[in-house]
């Protein structure tokens, strides 16, 4: 049978151990966190720089067709051609948006590190 004093040790060795498991838990979810909003703050600077090439290219594209043909043409054809990417995407999205997107969120929020890591990510070896 336990001693008093060994029954408190017992149980501030308990409580220790949940306070370790706790702040463990909580660094994990703010690694995974921290990963996730990077990866949406890089996917929305990567979409506002093609938003911004391929408007400057159309209207670029339809001033150089506005050579051959009527102005409003070249401006038609430059729509239309972004209404077939945009049914393209539509057609697609699973394929092209919903599955890289899970993929990267399940990555991230189901990956466990058998190795302890740094803040950047490399692994930590002891000696």
């Amino acid at each position: 049978m336990l001693s008093d004093e060994q029954y408190q040790k017992l149980l501030a060795d308990t409580r220790a151990y949940l306070n370790t498991q706790y702040d463990l838990l909580r660094l994990g979810l703010l690694e995974k966190l921290s990963k996730i909003i990077g990866l949406i703050l890089f996917a929305l600077v990567v979409i506002l720089l093609l938003f911004a090439v391929m408007g400057f290219g159309a209207i670029t594209l339809a001033f150089v067709l506005a050579q051959w043909l009527p102005l409003w043409a070249s401006f038609l054809i430059i729509g239309g051609f972004f209404l077939l990417q945009l049914i393209l995407a539509v057609i697609f999205r699973k394929q092209w948006f919903i599955n890289p997107i899970v993929a990267a969120l399940s990555g991230i929020l189901f990956s466990h590190d058998a190795t302890p890591s740094d803040a950047t990510g490399k692994e930590v070896t002891h000696a």
